[in-house]
């Protein structure tokens, strides 16, 4: 759309992730990460949203998650190259996630499942997903999210819930103030997350 950044260095820096470059020059914090396929340096896509996406499809689907981290992949390289690429790979990402939707509506988000998303949100951040701020939020409310559906379920004792509480509370903790991020944090909470709120 001509309403979008078409022209310059970049394409519309809505699409970015303000927090993979804005932050203080002290915090000297760059990780790679591995699904991405860039280096240091790089502006890169906001892709918070698409992570929960490809580990609830992971839940569901491990064929489809695979497809959508080729395809969330090659949007972040194509953001590299020009407009036109990057649309393309969007356009191809776009029918995955489609797709995903429509297994999503079709599948019983059970015991097991609701289990699998959370040890997944787990994996992908002690993996290092997680480095920047708008990820980190997300898999936050995520777990928290998918801790209270486990509880209202039935499928969490009074003793684990309150574990998972606190666990929750440090992730919260981490990610209250953006600019304050505090990585080291999140990543202890994860680790108590999957050995099981404890």
């Amino acid at each position: 759309s001509d309403r979008y950044g078409n022209t310059g260095l970049f394409p519309e820096l809505f699409f970015f992730d303000c927090h993979a470059c804005h932050k203080p020059m002290s915090a000297a914090r760059w990780q790679e990460r591995a699904s991405l396929g860039l280096g240091p340096g790089v502006v890169r896509f906001n892709d918070a949203s698409l992570i929960m996406l490809r580990i609830a499809a992971g839940a569901v689907d491990s064929e489809l998650a695979g497809t959508i981290a080729t395809r969330g992949r090659a949007l972040h390289r194509a953001s590299q190259k020009s407009a036109r690429a990057w649309r393309e790979a969007a356009a191809s990402l776009s029918v995955a996630v489609d797709e995903a939707l429509g297994v999503f509506a079709g599948h019983e988000f059970g015991p097991a499942t609701m289990r699998s998303i959370l040890d997944g949100l787990v994996r992908e951040g002690l993996r290092g997903e997680y480095v920047d701020y708008v990820a980190a939020e997300q898999t936050t409310m995520a777990i928290s999210t998918i801790v209270e559906a486990m509880s209202v379920e039935g499928l969490l004792s009074d003793a684990e819930y309150a574990g998972y509480e606190q666990v929750v509370n440090d992730l919260y903790s981490a990610v209250e103030k953006d600019e304050q991020y505090r990585p080291g944090v999140h990543l202890d909470a994860l680790r108590r997350v999957d050995s099981g709120g404890s």
